[in-house]
């Protein structure tokens, strides 16, 4: 992201090539509507010319962004989820210096090689419960496949396994005939699983409240972390299901 954010603000040019013609980079970015208050949009790019010397901006889902700043000779990257940029936005902008060079910060430097340090390193174990005993339920509904109604995420059978009181299997499968396997701890301890949709690698753990299943799951390696409350009855599944960086939830339905 921040080499292709890199690529615009240098017209196109990497290393001392043309890539990228200079003038694609000038129509890409030329304002084609106007959205809002000092807002316009462009192909693909967002404009803002009264943000810091004319900000270009290309914005995805849940905060992933591309920020350059023609006027200032800089590119901020922004990568992750669970939080929102508009908050620290202000300070950031004002921490801009028009001045060529700042001067050395040792501090800052290390603080900022730890946070690095820190964020590329396994997360710590969590302490592991005592699994109780797995409740009739779920001994009823595993290996159950559930057919799921028409829904916005393409599912169209989910079936959950149940072998131990440690460990379930989530199973789905798609519209697009693609095919997920996900290990769900069942002991307080999320589990990594490396056969989520699209072969990307998942943490998945849940508990059981009554008749309700209540599962987290995370996309590891995609923005996606979902919410999954499913409701067993007779031989039906009624799910609603949030995702961290949507503020409405889905409901899915099925049977066995």
């Amino acid at each position: 992201m921040a080499k292709l954010g890199y690529l615009y603000l240098q017209h196109g040019r990497w290393n001392g090539r043309q890539i990228l013609s200079p003038e694609w980079v000038a129509e890409a970015t030329r304002a084609r509507t106007h959205v809002g208050d000092n807002e316009d949009y462009a192909l693909g790019w967002w404009l803002h010319p009264e943000v810091a010397g004319g900000l270009i901006e290309a914005s995805g889902r849940g905060g992933q962004r591309i920020l350059i700043f023609p006027q200032q000779d800089m590119v901020i990257a922004v990568t992750g989820g669970g939080f929102e940029l508009d908050d620290i936005a202000q300070p950031l902008l004002q921490s801009i210096s028009p001045s060529a060079q700042l001067p050395e910060n040792p501090s800052a430097q290390a603080a900022l090689a730890q946070a690095a340090q820190i964020a590329a390193s396994a997360p710590a174990p969590g302490l592991r419960k005592r699994a109780g005993p797995l409740p009739t339920l779920a001994r009823q509904v595993s290996g159950a496949t559930y057919r799921m109604a028409p829904n916005a995420m393409g599912l169209t059978t989910l079936t959950m396994r149940f072998p131990s009181a440690r460990r379930a299997t989530l199973v789905a499968e798609y519209v697009d005939r693609l095919h997920a396997e996900i290990p769900v701890g069942l002991d307080g301890t999320a589990v990594v699983g490396h056969a989520g949709r699209y072969g990307l690698s998942t943490l998945a753990q849940r508990r059981w409240l009554g008749q309700r299943f209540l599962l987290d799951l995370d996309e590891v390696a995609n923005i996606n972390g979902w919410h999954l409350d499913m409701r067993f009855e007779h031989q039906a599944l009624q799910a609603t299901v949030r995702e961290r960086s949507r503020k409405d939830s889905l409901h899915w339905s099925g049977s066995a």
